[in-house]
């Protein structure tokens, strides 16, 4: 049998013919919901699944809808975002989670990466942002707004002063900060200046010595 490659996507099967990727959005604010909607629907790329008020309404229909991609505001009446999260990995693990807030503090970016959310945005962000948030998080990258990501790399970089029990290269930390960041593996090749191979060979040294299986578990034990 093929042992599963960490680097691979690891998504459930769930496009339809036409390649949209499959997108619900989770948020409370009727008005930032409608403009949401009508941003992802005007995108081909897309495909609206539906749209949900609360994470209670969404946990009810997710197993149904089985999407690629769930968008889900951080502050929700009843289960929060946070929460929220948490249980729709479990009930889709291959839905990738796009986080979207008005807050940019980063305890509350942490535990939305930890929960399991591979992008953070905030809510002042142009609309089209979040289509191409939308791809990007699910081609594999961790995409985020430039002020949760310049607190994601400080806190990166505080982190990398300390001994580490997961001792790394200086080209692995190297890569693992363009992680942080949100970079894509390809994208991370061009700003080091290797090939794409040679990015997929320190990420596999990343993964094994950190004992994890993606880029955003490999961020946060760095960080821990």
């Amino acid at each position: 049998m093929k042992k599963a490659n960490p680097l691979e996507s690891q998504h459930v099967p769930g496009r339809r013919h036409n390649g949209q990727i499959r997108t619900i959005l989770i948020e409370d604010s009727t008005a930032m919901r409608v403009m949401l909607a009508a941003a992802v629907q005007e995108s081909p790329a897309l495909d609206l699944l539906d749209q949900f008020g609360s994470a209670e309404d969404a946990l009810a229909n997710v197993a149904r809808l089985m999407p690629d991609v769930a968008v889900v505001d951080i502050l929700l009446p009843g289960m929060d975002g946070i929460s929220c999260i948490s249980a729709l990995k479990k009930e889709v693990p291959g839905c990738q989670i796009l986080m979207l807030t008005a807050f940019e503090d980063s305890e509350k970016v942490f535990s939305a990466l930890k929960a399991g959310a591979s992008g953070y945005l905030i809510k002042s962000s142009n609309p089209n942002d979040l289509v191409q948030s939308i791809q990007d998080v699910w081609a594999g990258g961790a995409p985020m707004s430039a002020s949760v990501a310049r607190r994601v790399v400080e806190s990166f970089h505080e982190s990398a002063q300390s001994p580490r029990l997961y001792p790394l290269t200086a080209r692995e930390e190297e890569i693992l900060g363009f992680l942080a960041q949100g970079y894509l593996t390809k994208e991370i090749a061009g700003r080091v200046g290797v090939s794409y191979a040679t990015v997929r060979f320190h990420l596999r040294n990343i993964y094994t010595k950190l004992h994890v299986n993606s880029r955003t578990q490999a961020v946060l034990k760095y960080m821990s």
